[in-house]
């Protein structure tokens, strides 16, 4: 967190968090930024419990706070179609819109399967070079 976030030059990351030092429930960390040519709050990363749709939304609100406070019409996230949240945050108000980005992947060692990579690998935009 300290290296890809806090501590990273040129970028002004803010960690949202739900729950105390003792027990932590989830996390959510947000910048402005453009993300597919648009000037907006990203939602660069975000970790809750499956399912657990009470820090999800307290967690999304916090993003949309911040948001605000940062002048952005919007908070965006990516998140692959496959991911359990997917549904999740659009009953807590999110839209799906698609995106300019073809996600890859490059493996040295063996062929990967795409079906397997879509169904199995999770992603934020923390994960890339975009965010």
């Amino acid at each position: 967190m300290r290296w890809r976030f806090r501590d990273r030059p040129g970028c002004r990351y803010r960690i949202g968090v739900v729950g105390d030092s003792k027990a932590l429930a989830g996390y959510a960390v947000a910048r402005r930024a453009t993300f597919d040519d648009r000037d907006d709050e990203i939602l660069v990363d975000f970790l809750a419990p499956r399912g657990d749709l009470d820090t999800a939304r307290s967690l999304m609100r916090w993003g949309a706070d911040r948001a605000r406070e940062d002048g952005a019409k919007h908070l965006t996230a990516a998140l692959p179609p496959t991911s359990r949240w997917f549904l999740d945050l659009q009953r807590l108000g999110f839209l799906v819109k698609g995106t300019k980005y073809e996600w890859s992947v490059a493996w040295e060692k063996r062929p990967l399967d795409p079906a397997v990579l879509r169904r199995e690998w999770w992603f934020t935009l923390a994960d890339t070079d975009l965010a």
